[in-house]
């Protein structure tokens, strides 16, 4: 699951030139922290609805700045 994330991520970073600043740590099961250059306004919307569009049933959330948290709800 982290590739596919880390595919991702990696696809729409390169659109906005940033490719090499981005990581992916996995808190727990259900839940990924996605640390990128893309704030929600350039890239990182197109980035969450890719990332839940992928994964059925999984939020993917700004948390601030340029990190996302992907998760899966209880």
């Amino acid at each position: 699951m982290r590739k596919i994330i880390e595919t991702i991520t990696r696809t729409i970073s390169k659109i906005y030139g940033v490719e090499k600043y981005f990581a992916v740590t996995k808190l727990s099961n259900n839940k990924f922290e996605i640390r990128t250059e893309l704030p929600s306004y350039e890239g990182g919307n197109e980035l969450s609805a890719r990332l839940e569009k992928k994964f059925k049933g999984w939020i993917c959330e700004n948390q601030g700045g340029c990190v996302y948290i992907l998760y899966k709800p209880l």
